[in-house]
């Protein structure tokens, strides 16, 4: 059901003009309504609902019911009912009740919407009746049932339903009241668990006409939906219909359900699938060796994620399949992951049955579970006819001399079955004795003595030289039978196991052989009881029915090969008609005549394929596909490659290779194979084509070689011959800045080499050629200027007089620029250390051209651009590291470039000196280049230009000034102190005396002595005392005895 619908976006612009609303309804027309919901007329509508019941269930729908009265049915079958008994809703079970288990005390008023359910739940025989979720009815012991279909509004061919009816769910649980109130009024997913169908009536144009909808859609998210079958409905109209307008729901529920489904090869398996079908990859088909692998597809229809938990195979025969590739752990909402299965049948032949199991946490399909089957089949060897029908019709026939083999195991000796036979010839059996012959005189030229034994294998061949019309017959490679005189034949339609659709064999036949040679008697006696190679001399046809499975499932296999090895073999593959080719007649079987052992005798096999397609020896038609038909060629001529294949079991040699045919001349061997070639091994042969005129050449390649029946391999070459318009390619042009520029260009055919070229389009007045017929061209022009362009126009002539030009007139001519033309070279330089260096040049160009600088610091042998030097002039500061290096400018155009002169840099150093001067302060001030200096220190001076690079030079002194000592001693001296001694000079009068001292340091002392002698007094003094006056003091001192002292008293 849905909720948003046109009809409310009609409503909500109600207001508008009356265009805006007629707009409106005329897009209402366009868009229409979705049904919602579906009206039953009461009279004779139904629908059919093919879902069975067993066990638990819950019924649910919404009704809007026109009329209650009498026994409107919503959702019955035969035992089962959902219905309303004259106003009450009512449900029941066929039994005790009579369909009256549970019903609600309360009417339903028509014209209102209701959701109504029922649930039983078969454990405890319980059901309960709800009406808008509301438990209205419980009965716990309602009859048991079984019920085999459903129907709505309808209940025995009557008690049909008038109204309207939506969100019909039938599942397979009791739901419980929680679960019923959670999702009565929303949309399903279709991924809840237990849900067996769900009809949401979404279906149609509501009111509309519907008449081509035939099903009620069944929404639940399953393999195989049950959708219901709408019986007698108008399905026009706004009743017996789909309508709108439906009970008032709330959108989708909000549930979160993983759901699992697998899908095998694109189709559905559903869970508990027990039938199994190749189109499903549940049915494996025959395994004879080689292990079956099917896979499948796990799907994740829910929106929650799905967890798996291993897949498990069980049933009889778990063993012979084997989860090759397992899914991975979680697959998300709307997701898929794939998961293989292998199938390799072990112990004895036949149908192998297992289950493949599933594991996830769908709630309600935890276990998926299908069935899968393969055959465990023997490798098929031979064919089984069943006599009623089967033949095998071959698509050629023989002629002139033949020889025809076969090994048959007979299951009946009456009648005339035939093995190998067709409208002019005949090998089969006479009652059970071998017979041959040809249509004239009623096939009976030949006639064996012996009777065959039934289910015993026998080989049976007859030969037919048509020059003699001697006929032989061989029974197990033994002659049995001579016939002369057997007349000729002519064969339209050739069968194996019918004459022409009539007298069919009965029994198995394995290793036909026809022939288009009479073969000798030693030739059937060596080969009959062995298996040829394919590769034999005059073989046509070889059949040996290992095809298939034995006993298997080999629908479809309906050709049979033909092993001759040679390229036109699979056109000569039979077709089986009528065959079963199931079980273990009628069929491809794994019995056959145990003839193990190949046959000695050894041929060469030549085959020729070219571009990996087998030319066929006599093929007459061409095809570009395998390089016969060489197509359109010019005067270049075309050359194809053919491979030369030994398929054989001995060294092929290859002889003379030759052409024939109206054109040979025109074909030749551009290389050839080798001269012989081993078994198995190949070799290439190179054909060329060179027409001579126009139209269609053929002629046809002969490969003389030693394979016995085709020594002169023959196929038909072709292909046509055309003058080609010549035409002008790859022009191109390299300038040189030596005033050269080369000029190239290719042809289509070989023609001369002219160019006429100048610096005026209106005047190309020189011009260079070459006459020699060639296809790459090339014309050196010498004597150009740089820096400007050229026009120039290329002409190139074949042999054959036609000529083309470059560009073709009326276009004006082409141009090309030359490089740049330098008019100022950079000079070398020689300047002082930190000065500024200035290098400069100059180039003309007809076309945008630009510099860069580039420097070599070892001499020129290498170069280098200086990084953002891009301009014609640039300078710097140059340093001692700049010294010898060069420079030079590269101007560079379109057309190519130009490089400079060298520019050498010598950068001279300035020199430097230093002086050491030590001097007396006595001699200060100290004159140096014109300056005074009067203390110690280091000065610099720079002195410009004074070296003799003319660099400056930079002088140094470094002062040293030395102190001279002068000292004044000035001495005062009694006279009775004299002579004073100074400086090892006695002086004894007072004066001013001066005397140099030389010194260390080389500068000498002066020394000044002032000297003043004073005059010293003197007193004696006399003193008697007597002794007992003692001591006596005297100036201080204490005397004690007579005598004479003297002190002296400083002044």
């Amino acid at each position: 059901m849905e909720r948003v619908s046109s009809f409310v976006a009609h409503q909500c612009n109600v207001l508008k003009s009356i265009l805006v609303i007629s707009l409106l309804l005329t897009f209402s027309d366009i868009i229409a309504q979705t049904g919602e919901v579906l009206d039953f007329d009461g009279i004779n509508n139904s629908v059919t609902i093919p879902v069975p019941l067993s066990g638990n269930y819950t019924k649910e729908a919404w009704i809007k019911p026109s009329s209650t009265a009498n026994f409107p049915n919503i959702i019955s079958g035969n035992n089962t009912a959902l219905f309303i008994e004259n106003g009450k809703l009512t449900a029941g079970h066929a039994g005790t009740f009579t369909y009256k288990e549970v019903q609600d005390a309360q009417n339903l008023i028509p014209g209102n919407w209701y959701h109504i359910a029922v649930t039983y739940d078969a454990s405890n025989t319980e059901m309960k009746l709800y009406k808008n979720g509301i438990l209205v009815a419980t009965n716990a012991g309602a009859s048991p049932y079984t019920e085999p279909f459903l129907n709505l509004s309808l209940f025995l061919n009557s008690n049909r339903y008038t109204g309207q009816m939506d969100e019909v769910r039938i599942w397979k649980t009791a739901r419980t009241s929680t679960e019923i109130n959670n999702s009565m009024n929303c949309e399903l997913t279709g991924d809840e668990p237990g849900l067996l169908a769900y009809y949401n009536f979404n279906q149609g144009v509501a009111g509309g006409n519907n008449t081509d909808i035939l099903s009620l859609r069944d929404n639940s998210d399953k393999c195989n939906a049950t959708n219901g079958t709408l019986n007698n409905f108008v399905l026009t109209g706004s009743t017996s219909n789909f309508l709108g307008a439906g009970p008032a729901l709330s959108g989708t529920c909000v549930n979160n359900f993983a759901n699992i489904a697998v899908k095998g090869n694109g189709l559905c398996i559903p869970p508990g699938a027990g039938t199994t079908s190749a189109a499903d990859n549940t049915s494996f088909g025959n395994f004879t060796t080689t292990p079956i692998t099917k896979t499948y597809l796990i799907e994740n229809t829910g929106n929650a994620l799905l967890t798996l938990n291993g897949i498990q195979v069980t049933g009889s025969n778990a063993s012979d399949f084997t989860v090759v590739t397992g899914p991975p752990a979680t697959i998300a909402p709307g997701g898929s992951a794939s998961f293989s299965v292998g199938f390799s049948g072990s112990g004895s032949s036949g149908l192998k049955t297992a289950i493949l199991q599933v594991n996830s946490d769908d709630a309600d399909e935890q276990q998926y579970s299908f069935a899968v089957d393969g055959i465990k089949s023997e490798a098929a060897k031979s064919l089984d006819f069943d006599g009623v029908n089967d033949d095998i019709s071959l698509p050629f026939v023989i002629s002139g001399d033949y020889t025809k083999e076969a090994w048959i195991k007979t299951n009946t000796l009456s009648n005339f079955p035939n093995i190998l036979s067709g409208t002019g010839t005949a090998l089969f059996l006479n009652n059970g004795r071998v017979a041959a012959g040809h249509s004239v005189g009623g096939f009976g030229q030949a006639l064996g003595s012996t009777v065959l034994t039934t289910n015993q294998w026998h080989h049976l061949a007859v030969s037919y030289n048509s020059s003699t019309q001697v006929m032989k017959l061989y029974l197990n490679g033994a002659l049995q039978v001579t016939a002369t005189a057997v007349p000729a034949y002519n064969e339209t339609v050739l069968k194996i196991g019918s004459l022409n659709g009539s007298n069919f064999f009965w029994g198995k036949i394995d290793q036909v052989r026809i022939w288009k040679v009479a073969r000798t008697d030693a030739e059937i006696q060596n080969s009959s009881q062995c298996n040829i190679s394919g590769d034999e001399p005059g073989l046509l046809a070889w059949y040996n029915f290992n095809q298939g499975a034995g006993e298997g499932m080999n629908a479809g296999l309906t050709s049979l090969v033909n092993e001759v090895d040679n390229c036109s073999s699979s056109a000569s593959n039979g077709t089986l008609q009528n065959f079963a080719l199931s079980g273990n007649t009628s069929n491809w079987v794994s019995e056959s005549n145990n003839i193990l052992n190949n046959c000695t005798a050894a041929f060469p096999n030549i085959k020729v394929a070219g571009n990996g397609i087998c030319i066929a020896d006599g093929t007459n038609t061409t095809t570009t596909s395998n390089s016969t038909d060489f197509g359109n060629v010019d005067a270049n001529g075309s050359a194809r490659t053919f491979v030369i294949y030994n398929t054989g079991g001995t060294t092929l040699n290859i002889g003379s290779i030759n052409f024939s045919g109206t054109d040979n001349s025109m074909f030749s061997v551009e290389s050839t194979p080798s001269a012989s070639i081993a078994a198995g091994d190949s070799s290439s042969i190179i054909i060329n084509f060179l027409p001579q005129g126009t139209g269609l050449k053929t002629a046809n390649l002969i490969i003389n070689n030693d394979d016995p029946d085709e020594s002169s391999y023959t196929f038909a070459l072709q292909g046509t011959g055309i003058n080609a318009p010549i035409s002008i390619t790859a022009v191109s042009i390299i300038a040189n800045a030596n005033g050269t520029a080369s000029v190239s260009w290719v042809t289509n055919v070989p023609a001369t080499s002219g160019i006429a070229y100048g610096i005026n389009a209106g005047s190309l007045n020189t011009a260079s050629n070459d006459p020699l017929l060639v296809t790459n061209h090339s014309i050196q022009l010498t004597g150009l200027d740089a820096g400007i362009s050229y026009y120039f126009r290329i002409t190139s002539v074949d042999a054959v007089n036609n000529s083309a030009s470059f560009p073709n007139p009326p276009a004006a001519p082409d141009s090309f620029a030359m490089p740049p033309a330098i008019n100022l070279q950079p000079q070398s330089q020689a300047i002082c250390a930190g000065a500024t260096v200035n290098l400069s040049s100059a180039a003309t160009s007809s076309v945008a051209s630009t510099v860069q600088w580039q420097i070599s610091v070892d001499n020129g042998v290498s170069w280098s651009d200086s990084i953002g030097a891009t301009a014609a002039s640039v300078s710097f500061a140059a340093s001692a590291a700049d010294n010898n290096k060069m420079f030079r400018a590269i101007w560079t155009n379109s057309a190519g470039l130009n490089i400079s002169a060298t520019a050498t840099l010598t950068v001279n150093l300035p020199t430097a000196g230093t002086e050491t001067t030590a001097i007396c302060s006595s001699l200060l001030p100290y004159n140096w280049n014109g300056v005074d200096y009067t203390e110690s220190g280091s000065y610099s001076i720079v002195l410009p230009a004074a070296n003799a690079n003319g660099c400056d030079s930079t002088a140094t002194l470094n002062l040293m000034v030395k102190d001279t000592s002068f000292s004044i001693t000035n001495i005062s001296i009694c006279n009775n102190l004299l002579p004073y001694n100074w400086n090892g000079v006695d002086y004894n009068a007072s004066g001013s005396y001066t005397i140099v001292l030389p010194a260390a340091n080389g500068c000498d002392s002066t020394a000044t002595l002032n000297l003043t002698v004073k005059d010293s007094s003197f007193s004696i003094t006399n003193v008697s005392i007597c002794n007992n006056l003692l001591p006596y003091n005297w100036n201080g001192v204490e005397y004690n005895t007579s005598g004479s002292y003297t002190i002296v008293l400083p002044a």
